[in-house]
């Protein structure tokens, strides 16, 4: 694997290396303490995807409030699950990245199943209790409160089951869709790992494919048939670039500021001529480009404050994901009480349910998500004997 591929994905390498340095560097295969080790243009990615969503449920809840206090909505139109899908594509080129080297570990399939539950279970399933709190205490503000046991349960165990009310296949934290796909997508390429450890790039082509092309015969409205959707090719999409970013050597030096011009110039043109209902394969070729684009480019500022702070975004995106709708639904109800929208206007408050979610990602990411990082790192060592590569 490409030195420079070593860190990606939902949280940062480096954060892990700071709450463990002695556990993480006594590995041989253990990230280099430098932040030359990081691919920075994936980096800006996740928080350019993870800013679509939040913009997405700012723009939504404000414009809630507006229109039925009859204040000026704000008109605009951001495709949060754009984002999402570039998630998707991002978390295929690193999951295939990282397990490239470690195949031929015995039992690496098990511990990169128990690898991928401790990274993402305990943070949702705290945002998802925190959400089920906030129901019972605020059951007339929150959306699709009504509760079901088994739509409860099934939320926690990563399984698609239809929401009370509206019978979406959608969990407890609606967020939380993007999980179940993400925890299907881990499931498949473990099977991939224990059944075909000589080429995986091949093993995953062939499981994922197999699975889409199932889709029409699952019956609707069943886990089956929710999981086997296209959206799911994103995350071999996300391979395949692993595949090519490891055997094409070639890099392009950019400065920050010309990668963030090409994000712009791709994102623009999703919203410019891609509708938010629009087909989503439309959509794929762009979050495919764009993830290409991230993985063949070197940015060669890496140490301005810029960089850092796009970085540091990149290493907060999951706790933004997860947690930024606590933080608007908070300023919705502050401006509700204190009667903002008259006496501000739409857009401040918009602004502030941006400021309020970017302060609460960074505030989770730095004083929950780190600590339990840590936690997971003791977990792994006292069920494997050693601690492996930080896994994102």
């Amino acid at each position: 694997m490409n030195d420079e591929a070593q860190t990606f994905a939902v949280p940062a390498e480096s954060a892990r290396q700071k709450a463990t340095p002695k556990a993480a560097s006594a590995q041989p295969d253990a990230p280099a303490k430098s932040t030359k080790d990081k691919i920075h243009s994936i980096q800006y990615l996740r928080i350019v995807a993870a800013l679509m969503v939040v913009f997405q449920h700012s723009i939504h809840e404000v414009d809630q409030v507006a229109a039925k206090g009859h204040f000026g909505i704000t008109n605009l139109t951001v495709d949060g699950v754009f984002g999402v899908k570039i998630f998707f594509v991002i978390s295929g080129f690193i999951m295939h990245a990282l397990a490239k080297p470690r195949l031929k570990t015995p039992g690496y399939w098990w511990k990169f199943l128990v690898e991928r539950f401790l990274r993402i279970a305990p943070m949702y399933w705290i945002a998802t209790t925190l959400f089920l709190c906030a129901a019972t205490l605020f059951s007339s503000q929150v959306n699709h409160a009504a509760m079901d046991p088994l739509h409860v349960l099934a939320s926690y165990g990563f399984v698609p089951y239809p929401r009370p009310g509206d019978q979406e296949m959608s969990p407890v934290l609606a967020l939380g869709w993007s999980l179940n796909y993400e925890m299907f997508f881990y499931v498949l390429f473990g099977a991939c790992i224990f059944l075909n450890t000589r080429s995986i790039t091949l093993a995953c082509t062939a499981a994922f494919v197999l699975v889409a092309a199932l889709h029409g015969f699952t019956p609707q409205a069943t886990a089956p048939h929710y999981l086997s959707k296209p959206i799911i090719l994103l995350f071999l999409a996300g391979a395949l670039i692993s595949y090519l970013h490891q055997v094409i050597p070639q890099r392009l030096n950019l400065p920050s500021w010309a990668f963030l011009a090409i994000i712009a110039v791709l994102v623009g043109i999703k919203q410019a001529f891609v509708p938010v209902d629009g087909p989503i394969q439309e959509e794929f070729p762009l979050a495919i480009a764009l993830v290409a684009a991230a993985a063949f480019i070197r940015i060669n500022d890496d140490q301005t404050i810029v960089s850092r702070v796009l970085t540091t975004g990149g290493d907060a995106s999951f706790s933004l994901y997860l947690f930024h709708i606590f933080a608007i639904n908070g300023v919705i109800l502050i401006a509700k009480k204190l009667h903002l929208l008259a006496k501000i206007g739409t857009y401040p408050v918009l602004g502030l349910c941006i400021v309020a979610s970017l302060a609460t990602g960074y505030l989770v990411y730095r004083y929950l998500e780190i600590p339990i990082l840590s936690w997971t790192v003791r977990v792994r060592k006292s069920l494997f004997g050693f601690v492996s590569k930080p896994q994102p």
